[in-house]
């Protein structure tokens, strides 16, 4: 279970850096606005904390690399 709690959010947080806050933040509320799964799926792809703070770490290292 924990494997997979870090593999979501490391791709939550590859998603969040890729696409960027507004975009990612504008694609969630649609999914949000949905019915059904597209609802659930909205809640579970909000940029929480954990989720920003892998996207920084991503661009941080991204950084690095230049």
């Amino acid at each position: 279970v924990l494997f997979l709690l870090i593999c979501g959010f490391g791709l939550k947080g590859a998603i969040y850096h890729s696409v960027g806050a507004a975009s990612y933040t504008d694609r969630v509320q649609r999914l949000q606005a949905g019915q059904g799964f597209d609802a659930l799926g909205g809640w579970l792809m909000q940029a929480d904390p954990v989720t920003q703070f892998v996207a920084d770490q991503i661009k941080a290292g991204m950084a690095r690399l230049r």
